[in-house]
């Protein structure tokens, strides 16, 4: 650690430990943590492990070199200062809570690399405007990016077939969500509480968990484009909606119709 500049650089081979909360990282000694604006982490490196950064409060930006292939549990967790994060293109995974409440946070590229983000990984991190997800990508867990009430918009890559929970609860600034063509499971509560105006459910779908897109109030547009999906209690609750499903298409049932909410869709 360079107490002059404030950059701590972490060097050395293989996975880094995982730590124990709340300082169980040597850096964590004579008040470093609060001092770090800058990490370094030098190539070689292949982990960052739990809570290696956490409630670093001056940590401004960090940069993962391409060696790294996961980011675990509570990494970076309640770093507020946080504003720019550059992930290596080897990265495979970002452990849950990874990034939890980096309030700096405007903007996130997750590289082609990475197959899952875990739960609660960007939740609360109310300054994210911008979030580029990956080709490789197959899921995003739970409570992900819960509560970013600033991100506006997201596409789901083809490549992801399960929404966890809660994962875009309460992005109530979110107006628009393309969901990739390879999407099969989107789940309980997913897109509450957002601003979207149009949704495409695309024919992979299979199911939509209670309260998938429960209280989406702006709500106008929903289009199936396949099959009629499982839904779970409440999908579409407090949604005053016009809807579409494919002409012919056989299991659009009149049960299928009233299941789905009579009431506030129009078919």
């Amino acid at each position: 650690f360079d107490e002059t500049t404030c950059a701590l650089t972490i060097s050395g081979n293989g996975a880094m430990t995982d730590f124990k909360p709340p300082y169980g990282a040597p850096w964590s000694s004579y008040g470093h943590r609060s001092k770090i604006a800058t990490v370094a982490i030098e190539d070689g490196i292949t982990s960052i492990g739990d809570y290696a950064f956490s409630n670093c409060d001056g940590l401004k930006s960090i940069t993962v070199p391409d060696s790294v292939e996961t980011i675990d549990g509570y990494a970076f967790y309640d770093c507020d200062a946080l504003e720019t994060v550059t992930l290596g293109n080897s990265l495979r995974s970002i452990g849950s809570n990874a990034f939890y409440s980096c309030n700096q946070l405007k903007s996130i590229t997750i590289p082609d690399s990475v197959e899952t983000i875990g739960s609660d990984a960007f939740n609360d991190c109310d300054a994210l405007e911008t979030v580029n997800l990956g080709s490789g990508l197959t899921s995003i867990g739970s409570y992900a990016f819960y509560n970013c009430d600033q991100l506006k918009s997201i596409a789901i890559p083809d490549s992801v077939e399960t929404l966890g929970n809660n994962a875009f609860y309460y992005c109530d600034a979110l107006e628009t969500a393309t969901l990739g063509s390879g999407l099969v499971s989107i789940g309980e509560a997913a897109f509450s509480y957002s601003k979207l105006k149009r949704i495409d459910i695309p024919a992979s779908v299979q199911n939509i968990g209670k309260h998938g897109f429960t209280c989406c109030y702006y709500l106008e547009q929903l289009v199936f484009l396949g099959d009629a999906p499982a839904i779970g209690e409440s999908a579409f609750g407090n949604c005053a909606v016009l809807a579409w499903y494919p002409a012919g298409n056989t299991t659009w049932t009149a049960d299928v119709l009233q299941n789905y909410g009579a009431s506030s869709i129009r078919w």
